[in-house]
């Protein structure tokens, strides 16, 4: 299945199962903490920053990632607005 995102959007492919969050025994779910704000785009639309597919981006704080299923991956969506810095090595 072929994806066009739309201007100012981006994707960032995670394990479902895996690494994002744990759950304690009494049911609190803990998120993880390392490189929280700290993700690789995994697709980007167009946009004015210049975001692309492979950066490193550092994003908000209050930034809310919404989850989505294509296919068999699992990815987490935020717009560029919520970008702070792309992140060169």
């Amino acid at each position: 299945m072929k994806v066009k995102l739309m201007k100012n959007i981006m994707f960032f492919e995670f394990d479902k199962e895996g690494g994002e969050e744990t759950t304690t025994e009494g049911g609190i779910v803990i998120p993880e903490v390392k490189d929280t704000f700290i993700r690789t785009v995994t697709l980007a639309g167009e946009n004015e920053i210049g975001v692309k597919a492979g950066d490193k981006v550092l994003l908000s704080p209050h930034t809310s990632l919404i989850e989505y299923r294509i296919g068999m991956k699992w990815y987490k969506m935020c717009s560029t607005s919520m970008v702070v810095a792309i992140l060169i090595d």
